[in-house]
């Protein structure tokens, strides 16, 4: 905003890591993993010999924000309060073909979460020279939303499912803390002196951790 130390700020982040791996049964061991999933008669499915697993998650956080800067010396400072949102998608997978039969089995853990709600935090920078300056960041965040759990296993052959069982937990109410830090250096670039227009380029590390926003289903017997 121009003439004030004052801002507002629309921030967008998406994330998206994933991670695969896989299990063989040790030698001279018949298997090693029984299904969870029953068949008509209250048997296990059948155990399997190795078995594949991805774990994958997706992150989505919009971030509207009021700044305040302080300017002394070399230091520079700006506190803000925002409104942020988060979506969460959290899914683990994992199949393997079951002993003695031709078909495969195959389990799915799923966890959605929304959640909206108040932000605080505050930036700081020291400058260095030749347009280069520290910087680290600190801030909290409170979402209200809602978290969804579901378990799903079973027994396919080709891409027909024969025998299955799923376990959801519903739609429940949460309240998630969030941290958030970090550390970094940057570059500034002037674009132009008289509008007070720069480019920045920043890169260090960042910390954030949502506190119980996974939720996972019960599944008995």
């Amino acid at each position: 905003i121009p003439c004030t130390g004052n801002d507002l700020t629309i921030g967008y982040t998406y994330l998206r890591p994933s991670d695969t791996d896989s299990a063989v049964r040790p030698a001279g061991q018949n298997a090693f993993i029984e299904l969870v999933a029953t068949n008509g008669a209250g048997l296990p499915i059948g155990t399997l010999a190795n078995v594949r697993a991805k774990a994958e998650m997706d992150l989505n956080v919009v971030d509207v924000e009021a700044g305040q800067r302080f300017t002394t010396g070399a230091y520079d400072m700006r506190m803000f309060g925002a409104l942020r949102y988060a979506n969460i998608d959290y899914t683990l997978e994992s199949a393997g073909p079951i002993v003695n039969v031709v078909n495969t089995a195959y389990q799915k853990f799923t966890s959605n979460f929304r959640g909206l709600g108040p932000r605080i935090g505050v930036d700081g920078r020291y400058c260095l020279q030749s347009g280069f300056g520290l910087d680290a960041n600190l801030s909290t965040s409170l979402l209200v939303g809602t978290v969804d759990g579901k378990y799903d296993a079973s027994e396919v052959a080709g891409n027909v499912r024969n025998v299955g069982y799923t376990a959801n937990n519903g739609s429940r109410n949460r309240v998630v803390p969030v941290l958030e830090a970090k550390l970094g250096v940057d570059y500034t670039h002037i674009v132009d002196r008289c509008s007070k227009s720069s480019l920045v380029f920043e890169g260090g590390y960042q910390v954030t951790n949502y506190f119980n926003a996974v939720d996972h289903a019960r599944v008995v017997n």
